[in-house]
């Protein structure tokens, strides 16, 4: 049977081969969405977890721009959508859910009152009583997902596809752009 490669040639070939993969792999991971002012990375807002044997998806929903009294040009953080929670599986769970800054600072996820305007980091505190800075909800397999606080501040309703569900805020209390992180704690 005859070589078609020397064994240093085919080496140098591997090697290649390996490199071409391991850049691909670093450029494909640091694909960004970018301008000169800002930068964000691809796939940024969207937090996956495991929950009740499956994957929990939370994506933030973020208003038009100009909305719910961010300035123009940028949006409100309007609710969040929550996919994957098959309601059979997690029946009577518990889910709790905050908004941290990029410093890990507690973010109000809405208001309680009616007041129109979105909070500035510094000028909100957890001590404000009009501010909601968790949102507890409770799965069930008759209600799907409810949440676990009265009155009309917060919405949800199913998505388009079957165990997603949309949850809003009636007044949104920051922008999108200040969620660093959500922390998610769930209990049965």
């Amino acid at each position: 049977m005859r070589r078609i490669f020397s064994s240093p040639l085919r080496a140098m070939l591997g090697v290649a081969i390996l490199l071409l993969g391991f850049y691909g792999a670093v450029s494909a991971s640091n694909i960004a969405i970018s301008s000169s002012n800002s930068h964000v990375e691809f796939g940024a807002g969207v937090y996956e977890i495991r929950a009740c044997n499956s994957y929990l998806n939370i994506n933030l929903v973020e208003g038009a721009t100009g909305t719910a009294g961010a300035p123009v040009g940028l949006t409100p953080l309007v609710g969040l959508t929550v996919s994957g929670l098959n309601e059979l599986k997690c029946d009577a769970s518990k889910i709790s859910l905050s908004f941290l800054d990029q410093a890990g600072n507690p973010l109000p996820l809405f208001r309680l009152n009616s007041v129109t305007s979105l909070c500035a980091p510094e000028s909100c505190s957890p001590s404000d009583s009009s501010l909601a800075y968790s949102l507890a909800l409770s799965v069930s397999r008759a209600r799907g997902l409810v949440a676990n606080l009265s009155g009309p501040s917060v919405a949800i309703q199913a998505g388009s596809k079957r165990h997603e569900f949309l949850v809003s805020f009636a007044q949104p209390a920051v922008l999108a752009r200040d969620v660093g992180r959500i922390l998610v704690e769930s209990s049965k």
